[in-house]
């Protein structure tokens, strides 16, 4: 485990102790802000848990997370090679991968498979970690993916579970094989870098 200080541009190693997750290929690792700690998720053959790491004590701590209702941890969390964010409004992760979503309940350390579509639905988007980008948007509360593959933008409402493809107006997304994608909060866009290029589009939260 590596920390990054942005002032000072220096990494330092973190030398943990105690009992710790694997260090599973493509796994999660995302902030969330109710326990100002960083959760790492996996499920499958390498890793089925989600971990918390304490950055004060640099232990880490199993959060015994469970499927809802009785049901597999296995079932109904995501796949390693997932796209997702913490949206502090809700207090849960997140995720797609292919075409399920998955909802994590911080409180009660629940995950839940909200929604899942054919392999070809073109209903909602085919989640992967190498072609799309999934960002939470303050203002609006919903979620962004970017699906650089597609070349194609997507709203997702977490209290409906519903997915819409955005026609971006005026100008459309850059095309290129290196492209960034990020949410801007102070400028309330998503941005898009391509090269020199630098695309940024402002969602109303209204499917536009």
């Amino acid at each position: 485990m590596w920390s990054f200080d942005p002032e000072t541009a220096r990494w330092e190693l973190l030398r943990t102790t105690g009992a710790a997750p694997r260090a599973a290929l493509a796994g999660m690792f995302e902030y969330i802000d109710s326990l100002g700690d960083v959760v790492w998720h996996a499920n499958n053959w390498q890793m089925r848990g989600t971990w918390r790491f304490d950055m004060h004590n640099l232990r880490w701590h199993d959060l015994g997370a469970k499927g809802q209702e009785g049901r597999r941890f296995a079932a109904e969390s995501p796949a390693p090679e997932q796209v997702g964010y913490y949206d502090p409004r809700r207090d849960i992760l997140v995720v797609q991968r292919g075409r399920a979503t998955y909802h994590f309940d911080v409180k009660t350390r629940t995950w839940s498979r909200v929604r899942e579509e054919d392999k070809d639905s073109q209903a909602v988007p085919d989640g992967h970690d190498a072609w799309t980008t999934f960002v939470y948007h303050p203002r609006s509360g919903h979620g962004l993916l970017v699906d650089f593959r597609e070349n194609a933008i997507w709203s997702y409402q977490p209290d409906t579970h519903d997915w819409r493809k955005l026609e971006p107006k005026r100008s459309s997304m850059p095309v290129g094989k290196k492209r960034l994608a990020y949410l801007d909060p102070l400028h309330d866009v998503l941005v898009v870098i391509d090269g020199i290029n630098v695309w940024a589009y402002r969602y109303s939260g209204a499917g536009s």
